[in-house]
């Protein structure tokens, strides 16, 4: 019997140290992702007016209160001199959580919050996030197969360097594009995860809508 405990003890630390290693490790290389992509220059947004647009969020396997503070986190870091992003926090009316961005948002910094929203900082969770968007030619970073098209952005399960995306338009056209270098993206005519409607008309917050959260303070 004691032999079993010490067994049963033993797969339990390796589990707990090996757990703890990868979220150390993961953590490392979000930090350094973050560092680098905050120095971006991007312009500044216009948050005279709203503008309706089709941009969403959906988050699972993460509490409301989570979602709150990794958004809080992102803007403080993205919006240290100007402000480039100002996503709102919706609760549904079925208690999903989802982002939405009433003053619009560019496509890197949607990708950029979207990724830190899947591998977030000092949070216990293991987040899962899929967004929606539509995107003109003018988006620089943007693969042409994706211009003027709906798509599914969301981060694939085999990543490892924590910058992936994979996205897929309502073509069925895919591409795997990397954060840090967007350049360089793979295109897939025939993806393996099809195009899904998203589950929220964003440009209908008010339709489906239970509870709004502010993230940022118009100051």
């Amino acid at each position: 019997m004691t032999f079993d405990v010490n067994m049963i003890y033993g797969g339990l630390l390796v589990i707990f140290t090996v757990a703890f290693l990868y979220r150390y490790r993961r953590n490392q290389i979000r930090n350094h992702h973050a560092r680098e992509l905050s120095s971006m220059k991007l312009e500044p947004l216009d948050t005279a007016e709203k503008v309706a647009n089709d941009k969403l969020i959906v988050v699972s396997n993460i509490t409301q209160e989570q979602l709150q503070h990794v958004l809080i986190a992102f803007c403080e870091a993205r919006n240290d001199e100007i402000i480039t992003v100002w996503p709102e926090m919706v609760i549904a009316n079925d208690l999903r959580l989802a982002v939405v961005f009433p003053y619009d948002v560019s496509y890197e910094v949607f990708c950029e919050l979207l990724n830190y929203i899947v591998y977030p900082i000092n949070i216990a969770a293991e987040p899962i996030a899929i967004g929606w968007a539509t995107y003109p030619t003018d988006e620089a970073a943007l693969p042409k197969e994706m211009f003027d098209t709906p798509m599914m952005i969301f981060v694939p399960e085999e990543d490892q360097n924590y910058s992936q995306f994979f996205m897929v338009n309502s073509s069925g056209i895919g591409c795997h594009q990397q954060l840090l270098d967007p350049t360089g993206y793979k295109v897939h005519p025939k993806p393996e995860e099809p195009y899904m409607q998203p589950p929220f008309d964003s440009t209908d917050v008010d339709g489906w809508v239970k509870q709004r959260v502010a993230i940022v303070d118009r100051k």
